[in-house]
């Protein structure tokens, strides 16, 4: 059971820094820059990353 607590913090962590990490929000910045960039994919993929693991984190509550 220790081992699952863990692994399960461990995973939060990940998931917290991998979309609100500044140099993973890079896409938001180059967008604030050039507004052009919104539909560009890898903007796409990285709004689509962080709904993902929002909608993960909020289930998990």
């Amino acid at each position: 059971m220790l081992s699952t607590i863990h692994a399960e913090h461990n995973s939060n962590r990940f998931f917290d820094k991998l979309i609100y990490d500044s140099d993973v929000q890079i896409p938001l910045l180059i967008v604030m820059v050039n507004p052009e960039m919104k539909e560009d994919i890898v903007v796409k993929a990285y709004e689509a990353l962080r709904s993902a693991v929002e909608n993960i984190i909020k289930k998990k509550g």
